[in-house]
């Protein structure tokens, strides 16, 4: 068996790190060299844990360097998420940052089901404490973004996914008045998640759905056509789903900075007026988001408007006419 030195690639070049996900698939065994990963960053750090992970899995790698205990990479735990034995110092929740970490989707979805609570309650209940470490703070816009941001993801990966896993990071800046989400779901993946639903089940492509994923009303379950049906049939109030949680947070993360999405072979990213499309190469769902600080005052009032046009876009081209609303857990920011 030939072994290939592969140089593991900086945290913040995405298409390298796609490329590095091909070398790493093409090779029978590989040893890694970590001396160019730079400095970390939640979305970097949560895909090539996985693509490194799924390698270490797949008996692929069969020894790596340059990977140091000191430094923050390992003090997060990357390397921990990658599967690769490296001391480090621990990182309860650090100053401003969540430490890449796993959530075990079944046990929460066990734990909803048993305390007899929707699944996007438990999932606000939970994202509280994420928003405060990546925030230091327990109000305002910044911990209200954060923490909603957080709730719409991790809710769709709950009810949508069919995952056992979900990985997590997230950190704040500010000195440069940055913050950047990451959320990686081991699931069926948006394409299948969508089947579910008669109307989208001849998608033809990943990227197709990846780009009806983040429209208004869409979902792998029914949208309602009123709030009396979403209390008669799902007796979920305002957890309700009604397919405008990656709309609402795409939204928002393109207006005052970026949004990437990526599922089976497609990935979209959004910024301001600017869209970029190519390759993913992954199972389940990836979503980051990077947001400026300086303008999440202006956006959060924006929300309301925000769900109002995509309300009236859906139903003009999604709901036959019927009224489409928007959950309250989708139209409020601040919970």
């Amino acid at each position: 068996m030939s072994t290939k030195r592969i140089l593991v690639p900086d945290f913040s070049t995405g298409n390298r790190i796609m490329e590095f996900n091909h070398e790493l698939m093409e090779c029978e065994s590989a040893i890694l060299d970590f001396s160019g990963i730079g400095f970390a960053k939640p979305a970097g750090m949560v895909l090539l844990s996985q693509i490194i992970r799924n390698s270490v899995k797949a008996g692929k790698i069969s020894g790596f360097e340059g990977a140091s205990p000191y430094g923050y990479p390992a003090n997060v735990g990357f390397f921990d998420g990658c599967l690769l034995n490296v001391p480090k110092h621990e990182a309860a929740g650090g100053e401003t940052y969540l430490p890449l970490q796993c959530v075990d989707l079944e046990e929460w979805k066990i734990s909803a089901v048993k305390g007899n609570i929707p699944f996007g309650e438990l999932a606000n209940q939970k994202v509280g404490r994420m928003a405060y470490l990546i925030s230091r703070q327990a109000r305002g816009d910044l911990f209200d973004l954060i923490k909603y941001c957080l709730r719409e993801i991790v809710r769709n990966a709950m009810e949508h996914g069919d995952g056992k896993e979900m990985w997590l990071s997230g950190q704040y800046w500010p000195g440069n008045n940055e913050v950047e989400l990451c959320i990686f779901d081991n699931g069926i993946g948006i394409r299948s998640s969508l089947a579910k639903n008669e109307k989208f089940s001849k998608v033809a492509s990943d990227l197709d759905a990846i780009r009806l994923a983040i429209l208004p009303s869409i979902s792998g379950n029914r949208a309602y056509g009123s709030a009396d049906e979403i209390d008669a049939e799902d007796g979920a109030g305002q957890w309700s789903n009604s397919g405008f949680g990656l709309y609402v947070t795409s939204q928002l993360s393109k207006n005052c900075g970026y949004f990437v999405i990526g599922s089976g072979d497609g990935y979209q990213q959004l910024s301001g007026v600017e869209s970029k499309k190519g390759f993913f190469g992954l199972s389940g769902t990836y979503i980051a988001m990077h947001f400026n600080v300086a303008e999440l005052g202006r956006t959060a009032a924006r929300v309301d408007e925000v769900v109002k046009i995509g309300e009236s876009f859906a139903k003009r081209h999604f709901a036959s006419g019927a009224e489409v609303l928007a959950s309250a857990a989708s139209k409020i920011l601040i919970q």
